[in-house]
């Protein structure tokens, strides 16, 4: 019996996105990050993300020209970059133990938006230039899948 045909190479890499990863941020963007903030504490300023999400576009486009201040000057405000940071008593242990207490570091949401433009237009590259058969470190791809489609090929070859 002969052997099944080697499956096709991986597909090569697709060509760079169109907006390039220095393109000034849009207030849409801004509105897109905004809408999937989690709502949680906030930072020292007291601006919460749920805020942020009920101000609509108009808290979108303040956010947005302080975002697009700190992306032109390459240089986010002092105050972005602080967190507070809280001791929280970890559920089972000694509460005079300073070792069972995690830091909780609360962040101003400003910050969050500024920094997940950053990481979604980072992803949105990197998908770009990955082959569909890599499967490490990508979301709704995991070694199951992987080892799903091994096996498959396996299956066929014999």
């Amino acid at each position: 019996r002969t052997a099944a045909p080697a499956p096709p190479p991986p597909d090569p890499p697709a060509a760079v996105p169109e907006a390039p990863l220095t393109a000034d941020p849009t207030v849409e963007e801004v509105l897109e990050v905004i809408a999937g903030l989690a709502n949680t504490a906030p930072g020292d300023n007291g601006i919460t993300a749920h805020a942020l999400k009920r101000g609509g576009l108009g808290a979108a486009r303040l956010v947005w020209r302080a975002v697009l201040s700190a992306w032109r000057s390459g240089a986010a405000p002092r105050q972005w970059q602080d967190a507070l940071g809280n001791p929280v008593p970890k559920p089972a242990g000694d509460p005079h133990d300073a070792a069972n207490f995690r830091k909780l570091a609360l962040i101003n949401v400003e910050g969050k938006v500024l920094a997940l433009l950053v990481v979604r237009r980072i992803r949105a590259f990197l998908e770009a230039q990955l082959c569909k058969s890599q499967h490490g470190f990508r979301t709704g791809r995991g070694a199951k899948d992987a080892q799903f489609v091994l096996r498959r090929v396996l299956e066929l070859a014999v």
